[in-house]
């Protein structure tokens, strides 16, 4: 009996001891399962979070070059802006340069015409002292053909000899001649 006894320990033991392999392999099978699921997750987790970081480095990058180019575009257009406005500079320098030669031809010209209207003024001052002369000439020759009058009209009372005819005649031929 002591070898059934012995042998009915041994599968008691046996048994006890496939029991708990099996609960401790089980216990690990499933461990192993939530560890291997836990490993797909966070695979899946960090593929995903790769996948994102990849997505917005592209974007990034998509975006990096949307700047360069729009920087490159602004460039082109300030360049082009900066020879336009050289073109424009000297052509105002262009327009201003024949401005100032017209306004110097213009003033030259003013000054010609002033020159010209006082040597007018001169000239007229001159003919208006001539003219006042002339005037003062021809005043006294009226003031000597009334008095001439006055001695034909004391003449013709009697009657007018040839004398004061031809005297009277001769004070309006010289009249005549001062006023030509």
């Amino acid at each position: 009996m002591e070898a059934t006894q012995t042998i009915a320990d041994y599968g008691v033991a046996i048994g006890i001891t496939i029991i708990v392999v099996s609960l401790l392999a089980t216990f690990f099978y499933k461990h192993l399962q939530r560890l291997d699921k836990k490993f797909d997750d966070e695979r899946e987790e960090k593929k995903y979070e790769r996948e994102q970081r990849a997505r917005h480095d592209e974007l990034m990058l998509e975006a990096e070059k949307d700047k360069l180019e729009a920087e490159k575009e602004t460039r082109k257009t300030y360049l082009s802006m900066t020879e336009e406005l050289k073109k424009t500079t000297q052509m105002q320098a262009e327009i201003l340069a024949n401005q100032s030669n017209e306004l110097k031809s213009y003033s030259d010209s003013i000054n010609g015409n002033t020159k010209a209207i006082a040597d007018h003024n001169k000239n007229f001052v001159k003919h208006i002292k001539y003219t006042d002369d002339r005037f003062d000439c021809v005043d006294s020759q009226l003031v000597s053909i009334a008095g001439m009058l006055d001695e034909v009209r004391q003449s013709t009372k009697d009657l007018a000899t040839k004398a004061d005819l031809e005297k009277v005649k001769s004070g309006l031929d010289e009249y005549i001649r001062s006023k030509k």
